[in-house]
């Protein structure tokens, strides 16, 4: 029938979008948590404080897809969730590069820390309940900036830090947890680069006219 494709054909348009919504849930390749969902990460009880986590099959590198992930927590969370360079302490807190800490039960209120960098470093952001109250509503991400080398840190779509210490890659998920949960656990695909399509015209054609007027003697 006329004006309709093949089936077998893929129009650019419906391309772009089936691939703008392919999953991307984060899969573990190792954990201890009870169940090990993809996507999902929850504590079983509060004897197993800081003794549980999980971390990522999948990997950021300099040129792969992902650049960083996305979760949402429960309004008890006290866990520590980001992107790591290995993972040396199964459910440790240490190992663990660049991560978001969701506080709820710190003394004051519901905090929000982002940790520096590898090695133990500092958390040298910190945000009261301005940026996170307790609720299940915020989303926090973690991913890489445009350059791929520095760590930026998100709250529903806004840049609240950015890590002082520079990545080294490639990075996994990487999780501990001591209370509460994680879930819609997704990764960050990088924006894909906009494509220049030029058109060229070319006029190789050339009208002459020529007018003769013939005079009578």
């Amino acid at each position: 029938m006329r004006g309709v494709a093949p089936p077998h054909i893929c129009l650019a348009t419906l391309c772009a979008a089936f691939v703008a919504t392919k999953a991307t849930t984060v899969e573990w390749l190792g954990g201890n948590t009870v169940p090990l969902t993809p996507g999902q990460l929850g504590q079983q009880s509060s004897a197993d404080y800081w003794s549980k986590g999980a971390y990522s099959a999948s990997l950021v590198t300099a040129t792969s897809d992902y650049i960083g992930v996305q979760f949402k927590v429960t309004t008890n969370a006290q866990l520590m969730l980001g992107l790591s360079n290995g993972n040396s302490e199964l459910g440790g807190t240490t190992d663990i590069d660049f991560e978001i800490y969701p506080h709820a039960t710190h003394p004051s209120s519901h905090y929000l820390y982002a940790k520096n960098g590898p090695s133990g470093g500092n958390y040298d952001w910190t945000g009261g309940p301005d940026f996170w109250a307790g609720g299940e509503a915020d989303t926090f991400q973690i991913k890489l900036n445009d350059a791929r080398d520095a760590v930026e840190y998100y709250r529903n779509g806004q840049k609240v830090h950015t890590a002082s210490t520079a990545p080294t890659l490639p990075l996994l998920v990487d999780a501990s947890l001591a209370d509460g949960g994680a879930y819609d656990i997704q990764w960050i695909k990088a924006e894909p680069k906009a494509s220049t399509n030029t058109t060229s015209l070319t006029n190789t054609s050339t009208i002459t006219t020529t007018s003769t007027t013939t005079q009578a003697a």
